[in-house]
């Protein structure tokens, strides 16, 4: 059986819809069973704990956004109840090394 939903990385608190989800399918996320609160299209996303005003969303490991409504556990993430925002960066904090590799068989 296909999987209709999926958490991308642990630290997300929304999940990802495969496909389109009717109100009331029970999902199993970290052994947690979840149930939707409302019809959650595909690729539209739902909470996986309840959220409260100001909350930070992650998705795929990183801060996305911020709530600006409550949103209960299996209810949909949408463009009503949440904002953009992302976690300050400026350039040269992370410290990156990089060795090219050995090409000298193909020279």
């Amino acid at each position: 059986m296909p999987k209709k939903y999926v958490q991308i990385d642990p630290r997300d608190n929304i999940i990802v819809a495969l496909t389109d989800l009717k109100i009331g399918t029970k999902a199993i996320i970290n052994n947690e069973q979840i149930i939707l609160q409302e019809e959650v299209k595909g690729k539209h996303k739902f909470a996986l704990i309840d959220l409260q005003i100001g909350d930070e969303i992650y998705m795929y490991g990183a801060l996305v956004g911020k709530t600006t409504k409550p949103i209960r556990k299996g209810e949909s993430i949408t463009i009503e109840n949440i904002v953009h925002a992302s976690a300050n960066y400026q350039f040269g904090m992370e410290k990156s090394r990089w060795s090219p590799p050995d090409v000298t068989a193909w020279i």
